[in-house]
């Protein structure tokens, strides 16, 4: 099929500092199948001596611009907006993409005009690249227990443009570390219809350098607000999230006895004690 007869989709990236990994994703989006797409990346006030400027500079089939620093959500705004896509996807600058994750979005759209937008799974990975000992404890679900299980991911969800605009569904950008989270809550209730595709479209990559890592005690507290904001049971919050820590423990302790043996993993097990303790005591 000519790409003229194909819509146009808006792959947006904010970027701050990101010049590590940038290269990475805007090489997976450039391999992927689909012929029509836009990668938008916006440099937020980088300040690490051009680099990420040096790398943007040698890609010209990437749309980018810079500008002063604005913030992630303000930046992730700017780029719906200025985007010519009928559908758009965001993803960071430090996460990649599966090769075939546009086409897959975009045939599901094309089968289901009803709905307003498609998610598929995601996969976690290292600093490295290589598959994280944690992944993902639900792929999809009922929409109510998206608050609690997280399992829609900007990165790995394809919407209508026109469908997010028409409602003002915007980001909002006093938020610093969790306004996707909080953006995502507001497309549920807003009513847009969303369909889940059995497609990995999304690699997020876990790492010491990213915000939700750098920033923790901030994005606890910006959850504890975007959880009252949307009326989400504290109760079974609280329960759920201590399975799930639970369940991450295990999963990275078993992955450390594996690699590294008996040794390395009691000593993860120790740091994890320990440091559950130091915050119960402070």
């Amino acid at each position: 099929m000519p790409s003229k007869s194909l819509p146009l989709v808006s792959i947006i990236t904010p970027t701050y500092n990101g010049a590590k990994y940038l290269d990475e994703l805007i090489l997976s989006i450039r391999n992927q199948d689909y012929p029509a797409i836009e990668h938008i990346i916006i440099d937020d006030g980088s300040n690490d001596d051009g680099a990420t400027l040096a790398l943007l500079k040698k890609c010209p089939h990437v749309r980018w611009w810079s500008r002063e620093n604005k913030g992630q959500y303000a930046t992730m705004n700017e780029g719906l907006a200025a985007a010519r896509g009928d559908i758009f996807c965001f993803i960071s600058a430090d996460d990649t993409m599966p090769p075939g994750a546009v086409c897959a979005a975009v045939d599901s759209l094309s089968v289901h005009p009803e709905c307003d937008g498609v998610y598929g799974k995601i996969h976690y990975m290292d600093e490295k690249g290589a598959r994280y000992p944690v992944q993902p404890v639900m792929a999809t679900g009922p929409l109510f227990l998206f608050p609690y299980f997280g399992f829609i991911f900007h990165c790995a969800l394809y919407l209508r443009k026109q469908s997010v605009l028409e409602k003002g569904l915007l980001f909002d950008p006093a938020l610093r570390t969790t306004g996707d989270f909080d953006w995502i809550m507001n497309l549920i209730h807003a009513g847009l219809k969303f369909r889940y595709i059995p497609v990995v479209c999304a690699n997020m990559r876990i790492h010491p350098g990213q915000t939700s890592v750098r920033r923790q005690e901030m994005a606890k507290e910006e959850q504890k607000f975007i959880y009252k904001r949307h009326g989400v049971n504290q109760f079974l919050l609280r329960l759920i999230g201590i399975l799930l820590t639970f369940r991450s423990a295990f999963f990275r302790i078993l992955h450390e006895q594996r690699r590294y043996g008996i040794k390395r993993s009691s000593a993860m097990l120790y740091s994890m004690i320990a440091g559950r303790i130091q915050r119960i005591i402070n």
